[in-house]
C-alpha cells in the first residue's frame, strides 16, 4: 500500500520541529557551556536525520517505486548516529576527565595571579567543570617571612582576583607555599612553564 500525502506532511512537521528544538538546545548549550545540552541537541539532530531518510524513502516509494532508495537511507542513517555517538562520547569523557576546551585559561589564570603583589610561582594548577562551572585550584608562593594573615590576605586577593576575571568561575582554591619552595615529586596540576 503506497503511503498517504498525510504522512509526508506529519514527517516534515516533524523535521521541522525537531531542526527547530536542536537549534535552540545548541544555542543554549553553547552559551551556558553545558555539553548535556549540546550533547541532547546532537541527539535532536540524528532524530531529525532518521525523520528525512523517512521522507526520502516514502517520497521515492510514492514517485519512483524504488525500495532500494530505503536501504540506502538506513545505512546512511546508521552511519551518522555511530559518528553522532563518537562525538558525544569523546565530549563527555573529556568533560568526566577534567579536560577542557580552551587550556587557554591556564594562561589566564597564571598571568592573573602574577599580577597580584607578593604572589609568585603559581604552579600545581588544576581547573575542572563542575556542570558549566569553573572550580581552580592552584598553589602560589609567598615570602617565608609573612605572617599567616599576610599570607592568607595575599591568598584572599588572588581569589577575588581570578573570580573577577574569568567568567563562570565557582570557587578558587588557593594553596600557599613559602617562596622557594621545592616539593619533591609533585605530580599533580599544571604550572606556567606547560601551556
Amino acid at each position: 500500500e503506497v503511503p498517504s500525502l498525510f504522512a509526508i506532511w506529519v514527517i516534515i512537521a516533524s523535521i521541522v520541529g525537531k531542526l527547530l528544538l536542536a537549534l535552540y538546545q545548541f544555542k543554549v548549550g553553547k552559551s551556558t557551556g553545558s555539553s548535556m545540552l549540546i550533547a541532547n541537541a546532537r541527539n535532536m539532530q540524528s532524530d531529525m536525520l532518521i525523520s528525512v531518510a523517512v521522507l526520502t524513502g516514502l517520497i521515492f516509494t510514492v514517485a519512483l517505486e524504488m525500495p532500494i532508495i530505503d536501504t540506502i537511507t538506513a545505512l546512511v542513517v546508521s552511519i551518522w548516529i555511530m559518528a553522532t555517538a563518537v562525538r558525544i562520547f569523546f565530549q563527555s569523557n573529556r568533560d568526566l576527565m577534567d579536560g577542557l576546551d580552551n587550556p587557554e585559561i591556564y594562561k589566564k589564570v597564571f598571568k592573573l595571579i602574577n599580577d597580584v603583589k607578593g604572589a609568585y610561582n603559581p604552579h600545581g594548577a588544576r581547573i575542572r567543570k563542575s556542570g558549566n562551572k569553573f572550580v581552580i585550584e592552584v598553589h602560589i608562593e609567598v615570602d617565608g617571612s609573612k605572617t599567616v594573615t599576610q599570607a592568607h590576605d595575599i591568598s584572599q586577593e588572588v581569589e577575588q582576583v581570578v573570580q573577577k576575571n574569568i567568567k563562570d568561575v565557582y570557587d578558587v582554591i588557593v594553596h600557599v607555599e613559602p617562596y622557594g619552595n621545592i616539593e619533591k615529586d609533585e605530580k599533580f596540576g599544571v604550572s606556567s612553564k606547560d601551556v
